[in-house]
């Protein structure tokens, strides 16, 4: 599940989108810009390293994203309670499905 809210999720993977092409127009630049300045080693040494950091904050990243994903839950959980009883819902055992046929049956 996606743990940001449905609200902000388009612009999010627009910005995403964005930095992601940034990336791979940049990326490339930035390297042989590297290894004509410095050489090939060097190059590949910041690059190797660019990569160990992001997957150390990745890693440190991992603990936080089960309870952004329960508390994402939580929330859709509340705001759906709070639709039901606005409409009037008989409680967390009967669904909407089950006020519709007992409408057409009265």
């Amino acid at each position: 599940m996606d743990p940001r809210p449905s609200e902000t999720r388009g612009s999010m993977f627009a910005f995403y989108s964005q930095i992601d092409d940034v990336g791979k127009g940049g990326g490339p630049a930035l390297v042989a810009g590297l290894i004509m300045a410095s050489g090939r080693r060097f190059a590949f040494n910041v690059a190797m390293t660019g990569w160990l950091v992001c997957g150390c904050v990745l890693l440190t990243l991992r603990g936080f994203i089960d309870a952004d994903v329960v508390r994402a839950q939580e929330q859709v959980e509340d705001e759906l309670d709070g639709v039901v009883a606005e409409e009037g819902g008989g409680g967390e055992g009967a669904s909407r499905d089950d006020e519709d046929d007992a409408d057409n049956v009265a």
